[in-house]
């Protein structure tokens, strides 16, 4: 079937109707949500999974057997890489790794792939650890739900690439302005498709209910499971779509919020960003090869809110220095990440 000539609402909507993904990375993916939301789950359970899905197991030998752990001896064995690695980047690496799988039935460069894959990263961890905050047991849901929240922004990238980059790229653009311009060019914004594709994978419900809400906080206090996955992936959801700048407006919006709630006060933003960054660059490291993100988690949050964080300019550095523009800057594109 020709679409070319089609408008990207219809091209959404044939591409949603004819998306395939592969079913054991789907399962899989599925099941290591069921595992990870259970306390009881136990290293010989992910081994059954794992041992399903020939191309997830040949990845998680190769991660063990990377030079970033220097094991002597060659490990064939997936309970021993299970034990190398741990129970939290094995979940981690299934659902990233569904994720890939879906951006490759998208038909996405690696490059696009890893744009979009470094920021659900990001989002997903520091989901894990806001609901944390609340309640320890829930980082792994929080996790979950966090990479999966703007799984159809890739689908609506592809539909329309350079005016779905456009409004994602936007430093002047929210949130919520910008689920407005999908809105106006595909007659449903990310959310809604997330939704539509979420049922479609049949997903959890509590997941369906959270990926289509993630911008809503007052819809997802009222559907979520726990108020803690709410408030986690609402915040989370003010993370950058693209990590090569971030609004001022939800910066600000974020570093409210924990100005506002006293278990996210705990500590302040900037230890939260801190912790956000070692988790993200050591779980980079971990998928690609030791190689390390070039992305400045810190650095993109302090920008647009000229962080209370960062020391005032001295008398002596104001004389050296021309006088600054009042008005926000973007940071600069970092060329080592993720546009590399």
């Amino acid at each position: 079937m020709v679409i070319v000539n089609l408008n990207p609402h219809d091209k959404l909507r044939i591409r949603m109707d004819s998306l395939s993904y592969l079913p054991s990375a789907t399962a899989v993916a599925l099941k290591f949500i069921e595992l990870g939301r259970d306390p009881e789950a136990a290293a010989g359970d992910y081994v059954e999974v794992i041992s399903a899905d020939p191309s997830l197991s040949s990845k998680l030998l190769a991660l063990a057997n990377s030079s970033w752990f220097g094991v002597r001896h060659s490990v064939t064995n997936i309970k021993i890489a299970i034990s190398l690695l741990g129970l939290g980047t094995v979940r981690s690496l299934a659902i990233g790794y569904w994720v890939t799988s879906m951006h490759s039935g998208l038909k996405l460069e690696p490059q696009e792939s890893r744009m979009f894959w470094m920021s659900s990263l990001c989002k997903a961890i520091a989901a894990k650890h806001l609901a944390k905050r609340w309640d320890d047991a829930l980082g792994e849901t929080a996790f979950a739900i966090g990479m999966l929240q703007d799984l159809s922004v890739t689908l609506l990238y592809a539909v329309a690439k350079e005016r779905e980059l456009a409004i994602l790229t936007d430093p002047e653009v929210d949130c919520q302005a910008q689920l407005q311009r999908e809105r106006d060019l595909f007659r449903m914004d990310h959310t809604e498709a997330g939704r539509v594709l979420a049922r479609k994978l049949e997903l959890p419900t509590a997941f369906v209910d959270a990926i289509g809400l993630h911008h809503n906080v007052a819809g997802l206090r009222e559907m979520a499971e726990h108020e803690a996955i709410a408030k986690a992936l609402h915040a989370s959801s003010l993370f950058p779509h693209i990590l090569d700048g971030w609004n001022r407006k939800d910066a600000g919006e974020l570093e409210q919020s924990f100005a506002n709630d006293a278990k996210m006060k705990a500590g302040g933003a900037r230890s939260f960003l801190d912790g956000i960054q070692a988790e993200f660059d050591r779980m980079c490291q971990f998928f690609e090869d030791g190689q390390a993100s070039g992305i400045s988690v810190v650095g993109l949050f302090e920008g647009p809110t000229r962080s209370p964080y960062q020391k005032p300019p001295t008398e002596e550095t104001q004389k050296k220095s021309p006088k600054e523009d009042p008005s926000p800057k973007n940071p600069p594109r970092d060329n080592s990440g993720v546009f590399r």
